[in-house]
């Protein structure tokens, strides 16, 4: 017995279907399931009930606040209207409270009429499809459409086919819509969050584009794609094969909406559209005659000139059988083309006319122009002989086909030439491309030129400037065995700056050629790439989404929002770095620009700067508009935001900078120097060596320390000697470094005056005991130390990473060949091929057996990149710094303070050294320069004209090989005394200069609040204490085991549930990972020294 209260409700208004609503991706909220059967939620439906003696007219509508494409509810009474609810309860339940002040409550289906049935059969009417549900194990999947075809594999569904269902994904269990649907040609998958796409995936069928899927999201992996796609159901092949029969009677032909969805699926694609074919129908239904003749009649509602082609023909026979018209045609078709069909429900009948009056032979079989001729007769004759006389191939049979090929149709050359259909097709080919029966024409002789040399150098220096690519240090080309590089904006940006640069050289085609493979690649996020930018950018842009979409409401605006995040991520990312102006020598100069003046950013510009950046300053704009509408409680979090994307700012200003100064030293080479480029490659561990810099910590394995020498062999190209120092101690500090650069000067063949020395940020380089250490070179070696500067952490990308990246190639090369890597001799036996290279192993000599006379921090180190040790008169024996090449003044360390520091003085280093191996090649690189003259690639008359340019007269004597070498030093030493150029303005005027908020050094590295060495907050004894307990559980209980997320999601949970103060600070999640490698390791060591002392 149904105890519902019964309401006495009106349907004012039916509403309508909208097809990109109940049969699209959000179809399934647009009905309602009742009885077992889905009712439509029409749009802009209206009911009327009367309550309390009041009438309440509730309408539907699209869209709620939360939701832009499900259905929502308004309620009207009293000239009164609620606001847009999800459900019809809420809207009348909130308008009842107005009116009566009372808190009764109803139920939305039952006041909008939704069981009553006379409203439930209107609200049916006129539906092209009706959508069903199946259930798949838990899963209830919504058939929201479905189109039918002839392909087996696919369950004879086809284009139009639409399904979906709801699932929640990734740790945090998100709601997502899984929308599937059959294209014409592909499947694709597509899942949505909040209404929004978040992936979308694409296949030949259902399989393999869940094969896509599964690839990236681990779910549902117990059903197949078929399955998934409710497509082997048995609901739903049932309801596949009454389409695939006919779907109509002759009584039903007047339903327009029926017959169009009919005409769609079988005729649309294959007939011109002006074609009465709706007409057609019902002019025959009319007709008194149940029989028609196909062929005469359709020639009545076509042009007289219309050529039917055999596809059309079998669409309109597709139609007639569907609306279930019968063919009856008394013969087979090699009687006559024509076919006889009847309307009738009852076919037999007419079927039996039309056979007596066949077998009586009262029946015409002939079509119109059947009647035989014998000129056309003896061409066909003729056309025949000329092909069986003639040999197959090109030049024979296909040729002379050509002649009539495009003039028939395929069936007429068929049958009175009796070729195959792969025949004619050829020859239709043949005579596009040669002419009707023409010679065939000879294809030109293609020439491929070999690229020069210096081609090929300008595309090498072109994708090693940092400007341009990110370079892997661990990921290399299995086919090339060179480094990945990720490129910094897309081919077709690269390629119009490659053509700027190098007007003469490469072309377009050719440098797309160039790019081919699995090296050079493209990436849109290149967060985890450097720790810096992950933490301070990526990951903040991160949170910033997270509180606008918990912050803003409205959509419209939310959105523009998170636009305006992901455009300024991007800027900052790639285009910022492309802005300042730095010349060859590494120098730059004011710039007018307040926001690309470096000089401005680094504290030394005293200069008025008139204009400002209208990109740049989106960054300030962003969070004095988003300040405006969030709430107070968000304030707090979105000041630390803005000032963590202001140190990434300043990272990335420096990292621009900092990463000139390599070419700006190379520059500085000479005949008497050398340039030492240092760097600790990752750990190599047995067996394998391409494991991410996380799977290393806790780890054994051997140290690899590598030194690149750079010496000038001539005026145009550098020669690089590798040296690779393998250990088994691990410990990468002062004076591991100190004893590989000691053994790598005691072998060099040529020993230099001077040299400069460049490195990463690392603390195995950037410590104060190595920086005396350098002081005592001159001493030591009797070499002059001009500089050392220190790269941006994380950003260091130089040739030493193309490098090790062909280390690691060699390696993983070895091992996959069937070879160990057991010990360090295995090592220098994988790696001795590579050019350049000289290994050997080294264990350091370390000045640790005091550790009272331990070398003492100088102040502010980490906050200077340069460092030098003077020679000059008055400064013999001090160390200088400043806090950028080129910019600010030198802060001098005397002797004194060097003493003070470092008491019981310094040795010369002493570690056992092997023998170092020969290289079996050598290794040079073009000079880098920026004349862009194709030396070697121009003429003799071109030599004359850029010399005479440069003041230099020659004789008509003078042979090219010498105007070369000529023009080759001259542009060398132009390239040492090129001054910077004033940039072209590219921002606007702007008087409002004092809108940018940053003070002069703002991107100065003593000037930030973040990133600076040991400025960290300490972790708080009680979050270490719970730290612990978490660990060592998991060491107890593998299946309790947690990482860095679950440890701080742990600890806000005991905060919230006040087991833990709030006014303690909870971590990150990066410095929890740093805590649970050094607990790893202090844990192994503490359990290895109570097993000894066991013994």
């Amino acid at each position: 017995m149904n105890k519902c209260k019964k309401y006495d409700v009106s349907l004012i208004k039916v509403g309508k279907l909208d097809e990109e609503l109940h049969f699209g991706a959000f179809g399934r909220f647009w009905w309602k399931s009742r009885d077992n059967i889905l009712y439509p939620i029409r749009l802009e439906m209206k009911t009327l009930v009367t309550l309390n003696k009041t009438h309440f007219i509730i309408t539907v509508v699209k869209g709620t606040s939360v939701a832009a494409f499900q259905p929502g509810y308004i309620c009207e009474a009293n000239g009164i209207t609620s606001s847009v609810y999800d459900t019809p309860s809420g809207a009348i339940n909130f308008l009842y409270h107005i009116l009566f002040s009372s808190k009764t409550r109803f139920s939305g289906p039952l006041i909008c009429g939704f069981n009553d049935k006379e409203i439930n059969k209107r609200i049916l009417d006129d539906i092209p499809f009706q959508p069903f549900t199946i259930m798949v194990g838990n899963l209830q999947i919504f058939i929201g459409m479905i189109g039918v075809s002839d392909q087996e594999n696919l369950g004879y569904v086809g284009p139009g086919y639409l399904s979906s269902f709801i699932y929640r994904v990734g740790e945090e269990k998100i709601r997502t819509l899984f929308v599937q649907q059959i294209h014409q040609r592909h499947c694709s998958v597509a899942l949505y969050q909040d209404e929004r796409i978040k992936l979308k995936y694409s296949g030949k069928n259902p399989v393999e584009v869940w094969k896509e899927v599964w690839k990236k999201i681990e779910v549902l992996q117990n059903w197949d794609g078929k399955t998934l796609f409710g497509i082997n159901h048995e609901k739903t092949q049932n309801l596949v094969n009454i389409l695939r029969t006919p779907s109509c009677t002759i009584n039903e032909w007047n339903n327009e909406i029926m017959m169009t969805q009919l005409y769609k699926q079988h005729l649309y694609k294959f007939t011109p559209a002006s074609i009465p074919w709706y007409e057609f129908l019902l002019n025959w239904k009319e007709y008194k005659c149940n029989i028609i003749e196909l062929y005469s009649a359709l020639e009545n509602i076509y042009p007289e000139e219309y050529q039917f082609k055999e596809r059309e023909f079998r669409a309109w026979k597709a139609l007639l059988r569907s609306v279930g018209c019968t063919n009856i045609t008394p013969f087979d078709k090699d009687k006559s083309d024509k076919e006889f069909w009847t309307k009738a429900e009852n076919p037999i009948d007419d079927k039996h006319v039309l056979i007596y009056l066949y077998e009586n032979n009262f029946l015409d079989m002939s079509l119109p122009d059947d009647n035989p001729n014998p000129i056309v007769n003896k061409f066909w004759s003729c056309f025949n002989e000329s092909l069986k006389v003639n040999k197959k191939g090109i030049d024979g049979k296909r040729r002379i086909l050509s002649i009539i090929a495009d003039d028939f149709s395929y069936e007429e050359i068929r049958t009175n030439l009796l070729v195959a259909p792969t025949t004619i097709f050829d020859a239709r080919k043949y005579a596009r491309l040669n002419g009707p029966g023409a010679k065939q024409i000879e294809k030109p002789i293609r020439t491929v030129a070999k690229l020069s040399q210096e081609k090929l150098e300008q595309f090498s220096i072109f994708f090693e400037d940092k400007a341009n690519v990110i370079m892997s240090s661990y990921k290399s080309d299995a086919k090339t065995q060179l480094p990945v590089l990720y490129l910094k904006n897309t081919k077709k940006a690269l390629w119009e700056k490659f053509q700027e640069t190098y007007p003469n050289g490469l072309k377009r085609t050719t440098f797309y050629c160039q790019l081919e493979g699995n090296r050079y690649q493209y990436r849109e996020d290149m967060g985890g790439l450097c720790a810096i930018c992950n933490t301070y950018g990526y990951e903040v842009f991160g949170y910033l989404k997270n509180l606008i979409q918990k912050e803003v409401s409205l959509m419209e605006i939310q959105n523009n929002f998170i636009q305006r995040a992901e455009n300024l991520q991007r800027y900052l990312k790639k285009s910022y770095e492309q802005k300042f102006t730095i010349s060859e020598n590494g120098t730059t100069r004011h710039d007018p620009c307040i926001n690309h003046c470096l000089l401005y950013a680094f504290g030394t510009c005293d200069k008025l700067h008139t204009q400002i950046c209208n990109e740049c300053q989106e960054l300030f704009t962003f969070f004095n508009d988003l300040k405006k509408i969030i709430g107070l409680d968000s304030l707090d979090d979105l000041k630390i935001y803005e000032e963590k994307l202001i140190y990434y700012l300043s990272h990335q200003t420096r990292k621009v900078y900092l990463n000139s100064q390599f070419n700006a030293t190379i520059l500085e080479l000479d005949e008497k120097g050398a340039i030492f480029l240092v760097d600790y490659k990752m750990k190599i561990l047995p067996q394998t060596a391409r494991e991410t810099k996380q799977d290393f910590y806790g780890k054994k394995g051997w140290s690899l320390h590598s030194v690149l020498v750079y010496t000038k062999s001539s005026n145009s190209q550098i020669r690089i000697e590798a040296f690779d120092h393998w250990s088994c101690d691990a410990k990468q500090d002062a004076w591991f470094t100190a004893s590989s650069l000691h053994g790598v000067i005691e072998v060099l063949d040529k020993k230099p005056e001077w040299i400069s020395i460049i490195s990463d940020n690392g603390p195995h380089y950037h410590n104060s005991e190595l920086m005396i250490i350098l002081s005592y070179w001159k001493e030591w070696y009797d070499i002059k130390v001009n500089k050392w500067v220190f790269l941006e952490a994380g950003e260091a990308k130089t040739s030493i990473d193309s490098h090790h990246a062909q280390i690691s190639q060699s390696i993983k090369r070895r091992v996959k060949l069937g070879f160990e890597i057991r010990n360090g001799e295995n090592i220098q036996e994988a790696i001795e091929d590579i050019a350049g290279i000289r290994v050997a192993h080294l264990e350091p000599d370390r000045d640790n057996e005091n550790k009272e006379n331990k070398v003492k921090t100088i102040p502010g180190i980490s906050n200077y990149f340069e460092w030098r040790w003077p020679e000059e008169e008055g400064l013999d024996g001090c160390i200088q710094a400043r806090a950028l090449p080129h910019i600010g003044e030198w802060k001098t360390f005397t002797p004194n303070q060097i003493s003070n520091w470092a008491k019981a003085g310094m040795h010369m280093p002493q570690p056992q050294i092997s023998l170092h191996t020969t290289s079996k090649s050598s290794w040079k690189i073009p000079m880098p320069h920026s004349s862009n003259i194709g030396v070697k690639r121009l003429k003799v008359k071109q030599l004359q004209e850029e010399l005479e340019n440069r003041g230099i007269m020659t004789n008509e004597k003078e042979n090219r090989a010498g105007m070369i070498e000529i023009l080759e030093n001259e542009i060398a030493k132009e390239m040492q005394t090129k001054k910077i150029e004033e940039k072209s303005d590219i921002c606007k005027s702007n008087s409002n200069v004092s809108a940018f908020p940053l003070l002069c050094g703002w991107a100065l590295k003593h000037n930030q609040k973040y990133g600076k060495k040991g400025s960290g907050k300490r972790i708080a004894p009680q979050v270490i204490a719970l730290l612990e307990r978490f660990f060592l559980d998991g060491n107890v209980h593998k299946n309790r085991r947690m990482n860095g997320h679950n440890m701080r999601d742990k600890l806000v949970e005991k905060q919230e549930n006040g087991e833990l103060a709030r006014d303690i600070e909870i971590p990150e999640v990066t410095s929890i990972n740093n805590w649970i490698a050094r607990f790893a390791a202090k844990s192994k060591k503490d359990l290895s020294e109570q097993a000894i002392a066991g013994f």
